[in-house]
């Protein structure tokens, strides 16, 4: 769970507030079309509820799967509390995920 100590700005809540709904609702569907039409949705309600304006390349990358917003506690997972925060660099994310994924492989060798 987020803790407001960790959200400096209604900027930053905004973009949880999209990271959740596609969470919660755009990771149940199905086809590309579906999940374009929600993610046009979503940037439509930010617009009009929140008057926040953003581009959709602002918040999604061209693949219909793949999302630019992105909040975790992962990087975090080694400390007590485990902030869930933005994942503001996903290089950072890759090579966290790499490092544990070659960890996991030498811990369990196939036999």
């Amino acid at each position: 769970m987020a803790q407001p100590s960790r959200i400096p700005d209604e900027k930053v809540f905004l973009r949880l507030w999209a990271h959740e709904c596609l969470r919660v609702f755009a990771d149940r569907l199905c086809t590309p079309e579906d999940v374009t039409y929600f993610q046009d949705l979503l940037v439509d309600l930010l617009q009009v509820k929140f008057n926040e304006r953003y581009e959709r390349e602002q918040l999604f990358l061209n693949d219909y799967q793949r999302n630019k917003v992105t909040f975790s506690f992962i990087l975090n997972s080694d400390l007590p509390d485990r902030p869930y925060e933005e994942v503001a660099e996903w290089s950072r994310l890759q090579s966290f995920l790499d490092t544990k994924v070659s960890e996991y492989n030498q811990h369990f060798k196939s036999q």
